[in-house]
């Protein structure tokens, strides 16, 4: 469950909109929320990858044929609470501007992109934590996936893209900066993490065109509402964990 925890954590920094709060959905209009689901639903890869890994964790320990549904319904609830806090905490026009980005070939592609960067950040991580106990304190993210010989022009435009990002700034708060200092990341070595496998997918025109969102007054709406979303997510790890366990428990 340990390797969980970091996958959860990981994956909700990735997404583009971070994890929700308890919010009523009476508090939002029915236009915001429906653009708030159509978000969420572009993060629907990154988000089944992350259930397809709990799930894979439970059922070593669990065989009711039920398991997998329960949790699914768990998960549900926890998108349910997270399309709400998008919806109140982004305006129509930031949450319009979002979409018409993701309908973008680059949009989609970035969308898609963070179901390979979160699975080639968990096998980095585990193969750093074996590095670690073997006493290798040298060894970096980079060096785990073969992130090195790669187009310095690209390198030069993921990085700047990273920085505009603020994407080591976001990794530091909440679950997953916790989990990831534990492990001897910083935020410097993530954002660079993140700058390679941007440069590995990405050619330096598509960078540019994801720059030029980042540059946008919305993206910066987003930005500046992220410690928000970090105190709604703290509220709903509570219940959310508090179900995983009740699940474990119900299959001894």
């Amino acid at each position: 469950m340990r390797r969980m925890g970091l996958v959860w954590a990981v994956a909700g920094a990735l997404l583009l909109a971070l994890p929700a709060g308890p919010a009523s959905a009476d508090t939002v209009s029915a236009e915001k929320l429906a653009l708030a689901k159509q978000m969420v639903a572009m993060a629907a890869p990154t988000l089944n990858a992350t259930l397809d890994r709990l799930n894979a964790v439970v059922k070593k320990r669990c065989t009711k044929p039920d398991t997998s549904r329960r949790l699914r319904v768990v998960f549900d609830d926890y998108i349910k609470g997270l399309t709400v806090e998008i919806a109140r905490r982004l305006s129509l026009n930031d949450l319009k501007a979002f979409m018409a980005f993701y309908r973008t070939p680059v949009g989609q592609k970035l969308v898609a992109s963070q179901v390979v960067i979160l699975n080639q950040f968990v096998k980095a991580m585990v193969w750093l934590q074996q590095q670690r106990a073997k006493g290798d304190q040298k060894a970096g993210l980079a060096d785990a996936i073969g992130l090195k010989n790669l187009d310095p022009k690209r390198l030069a435009a993921s990085r700047a893209l990273a920085i505009k990002a603020k994407f080591g700034e976001m990794m530091a708060g909440g679950s997953a900066g916790a989990q990831l200092a534990r492990q001897g990341i910083t935020p410097a070595m993530m954002q660079e993490f993140w700058a390679r496998l941007v440069a590995q997918v990405f050619t330096v025109p598509e960078i540019k065109r994801i720059e030029t969102f980042y540059n946008t007054k919305h993206y910066a709406q987003y930005v500046k509402a992220t410690p928000k979303f970090r105190e709604a997510a703290k509220k709903l790890a509570v219940p959310l964990r508090q179900r995983i366990v009740l699940i474990f428990k119900t299959c001894k």
